[in-house]
């Protein structure tokens, strides 16, 4: 690697790569990296908002090792400035936007605009990153292919699951199996990949076979986040239940308020704490309704603020992630960092995180209320879960999981050429 000379008081200091470590000096290399995404941002004038999960911090990992992060997505304009969206856009971070195409359009990538504008983007970047499978994604890494220049494919998510069990009928089944099948091939032809759960998807979908590879989650979850586990002396006298997922049909809040209410029928006394918004939110509440659930549910809508996303975690001892596709789940690291139990179904990387006794089978809400009766019965099983919550996400705090990123995105900056680094 060559580096870049600097003159310092009259001295110039000629820094080799060994030095470097030793002195714990942080590398900085040059270029301008584009991120590809399929997620939808918020435009209010000249600033760019994104979810709470995708402010400015989020991207600090790439801007270690990068100048410059250029972010291709989809953009929706807003009249108002809004009050619960982190601020995205900085003198580092740059925007393109994608037109807010939805639909089969969205889905099958045929709209022209689209294709231009992430080609374009990417004859300006060194390099080229982004989270997979997603639309974007299939078009950046052609275009990165066209242009060669270094691709970075971040799997997060699987298309058997989300695409087969978001609908019903062979429509769905015929479509995730094709799309299956796709990412299949994708990944095969990936010379640099990470995965959010390498014993999950990195097997189902494995990248080429001399690719450099590596396992980390978009989880940022700070060390001083993490509580201590939960010591019960006794059951609670209301089992409190987080689901802080978005009202998507593949998330199956359905199966949830189906098991809770099992729980009603029996005479456990519970409260639901639903966090989160989406397109099925007021299907769900209707439910609930119908059910005679409701006095027993919250809906807190969309939380973007920490402080008290926080506190409503605290007030609760389970964290139920009961979706039909997941990676790696955040809302269950997010209960689990808190000392919540935690349970989910077998899909993705939620076998990595919570138990095999609180994992189920997808949709057997029988199974799911027998998991949460018993943590309503037993000091003992939520004290357990609660400690395996606690060592569990210490294993995905920034001290472990950013040098693995870094990494990944030097390997991604080298194959670039950006390797001239000024300390």
């Amino acid at each position: 690697m060559r580096f870049v000379s600097r003159s310092f008081e009259n001295q110039v200091l000629l820094i080799t790569l060994k030095e470097c470590a030793v002195s714990n000096l942080k590398m900085k290399y040059h270029g301008n990296l584009l991120f590809v995404a399929d997620s939808v941002y918020t435009k209010h004038e000249n600033e760019i908002f994104g979810l709470r999960v995708f402010g400015r911090e989020f991207f600090d990992a790439y801007l270690k090792v990068f100048d410059t992060v250029t972010i291709c997505a989809r953009v929706q304009q807003v009249d108002q400035r809004p009050k619960d969206l982190p601020r995205t856009d900085s003198e580092r971070i740059r925007f393109v936007g994608l037109p807010n195409v939805h639909g089969i359009r969205w889905l099958l990538g045929c709209d022209t605009r689209i294709r231009s504008s992430i080609s374009t983007a990417a004859e300006k970047a060194d390099a080229l990153v982004s989270r997979v499978p997603s639309t974007t994604g299939f078009i950046a890494y052609h275009a990165a292919k066209k242009l060669r220049k270094p691709f970075l494919a971040e799997v997060v998510g699987d298309p058997l699951d989300s695409i087969s069990n978001y609908g019903k009928g062979p429509a769905f089944q015929a479509l995730g199996w094709i799309y299956y099948l796709r990412f299949k091939r994708f990944m095969k032809q990936q010379k640099l990949a990470s995965y959010v759960s390498r014993r999950i998807l990195g097997v189902r979908y494995p990248a080429a076979d001399d690719a450099l590879v590596e396992e980390y989650s978009s989880v940022r979850l700070s060390a001083d986040r993490l509580l201590q586990s939960k010591a019960y002396d006794a059951p609670p006298k209301t089992l409190q239940v987080l689901c802080l997922l978005s009202f998507l049909g593949y998330k199956r809040h359905i199966d949830l308020i189906h098991a809770a209410e099992i729980l009603h029928r029996a005479g456990i006394s519970f409260h639901l704490h639903m966090a989160g918004d989406g397109p099925e939110k007021s299907f769900i509440v209707q439910r609930c309704q119908e059910l005679g659930i409701s006095d027993a549910t919250t809906f807190y809508g969309y939380v973007a603020d920490a402080q008290e996303l926080n506190e409503i975690i605290d007030r609760c001892n389970v964290v139920v992630v009961p979706s039909a596709q997941e990676g790696l789940p955040r809302s269950m690291l997010e209960g689990m960092s808190r000392g919540l139990a935690a349970t989910g179904s077998e899909v993705g990387g939620i076998p990595d995180l919570a138990r095999e006794t609180e994992v189920f089978s997808l949709g057997d809400v029988d199974h799911l209320a027998k998991i949460l009766k018993r943590f309503a019965g037993s000091a003992k099983e939520l004290s357990a879960a609660s400690e395996h919550a606690i060592n569990t996400a210490r294993q995905y705090t920034a001290p472990i999981l950013e040098p693995r990123r870094t990494r990944m995105y030097q390997a991604l900056a080298n194959q670039a050429g950006c390797n001239d680094a000024i300390i």
